[in-house]
């Protein structure tokens, strides 16, 4: 697929960020984009890149609306040759800490809408023999504390991916997955921009070291990895490192080192995160309710694991009474 004139392809999570970059960088090469985004923005987004390309509307949670916009994308396009299943959000709250809905949001926008999405576009793709990327995250490849929802969901889209890879062999499509460190998108913004320790990461000097890109890097890995039908997409290209390394990253001796770095940080991040669910909550109610919705899951839960931790020292110290 070195050549992408004319070729149709759908992408999701296109309203902002890495899908509206990618699309834009697909339309530039000749493609027809559809872009799908729960947010109407998305119209006027695919309106800016030129006539040919279409934008709609619908939620990747949302099997019915789901079903009905690829169903719009195929009679405007004729069939499909990609799709990109890339909606997603963030999650950021020790486990302890997460509320459950929350949890098994954040699974059903990053794990299961790209099941839903790919689900919805294959027969046209099985048609066309064409292309499949899934959008994971370095995430799926080493532990990450304090976002063990993000990381869960993540891992579970590579782990579809390896198994889509096999059940779709012989049959003429191609599967991929995106592996990213941290992308300048602008929800990462509004949270650097009030969290000082995210800034650092974002960009400051050891930035580029972790990986940090732009959305417009990330889009440009992108489109390479749909020319090659590539297996895996890496962004930067040395997080494949990080796919080889993988014993050791989990490793016992890995993990001691990892829980002890970790510990600081969290304290200090989600301290701040506390305080940036009210200041953000309404800006990220549209884009992402994750950041706001893990700050009131941490208010709620607190006092619960505060109660739970009471009884717990109240029972010990019962039995060590008995003893």
């Amino acid at each position: 697929m070195s050549d992408l004139t004319g070729k149709r392809v759908l992408i999701t999570g296109a309203g902002r960020g890495i899908g509206a970059a990618t699309a834009a960088r697909l339309a530039a090469e000749g493609a027809r984009v559809a872009l799908l985004d729960r947010e109407d923005r998305v119209r006027q987004v695919a309106a800016d890149l030129d006539s040919g390309h279409l934008g709609v509307v619908a939620d990747v949670t949302d099997s019915a609306a789901l079903d009905k916009a690829v169903a719009e994308v195929l009679a405007e396009f004729g069939g499909l040759d990609v799709v990109v299943a890339n909606a997603g959000i963030a999650s950021w709250q020790t486990a302890d800490r997460t509320d459950i809905d929350a949890f098994a949001r954040t699974v059903d926008i990053n794990l299961t809408g790209v099941f839903r999405t790919v689900r919805a576009a294959l027969p046209a793709i099985l048609e066309s023999r064409g292309y499949v990327l899934v959008v994971a995250s370095l995430a799926s490849l080493i532990p990450l504390p304090g976002g063990s929802a993000y990381g869960a969901s993540k891992a579970g889209v590579e782990a579809f991916a390896n198994a889509l890879r096999l059940e779709l062999r012989g049959r003429g499509v191609a599967v991929g997955s995106t592996h990213m460190s941290i992308i300048r998108t602008d929800l990462v913004g509004d949270v650097a921009d009030e969290m000082p320790l995210v800034e650092r990461l974002v960009n400051g000097p050891a930035s580029r070291l972790l990986g940090a890109r732009t959305a417009e890097e990330c889009a440009d890995a992108f489109v390479r990895g749909i020319r090659r039908r590539a297996r895996r997409v890496y962004v930067p290209e040395a997080g494949a490192l990080l796919h080889w390394l993988r014993p050791v990253i989990n490793s016992a001796a890995a993990d001691l080192l990892l829980a002890t770095a970790a510990r600081g940080v969290l304290d200090r991040m989600f301290g701040a995160l506390g305080e940036l669910g009210t200041s953000t909550a309404e800006r990220n109610a549209v884009r992402s309710d994750v950041v706001a919705s893990n700050a009131a899951a941490s208010n709620a839960v607190a006092p619960r694991a505060a109660s739970a931790a009471a009884d717990r020292n109240a029972a010990a110290s019962k039995a060590k009474a008995r003893r």
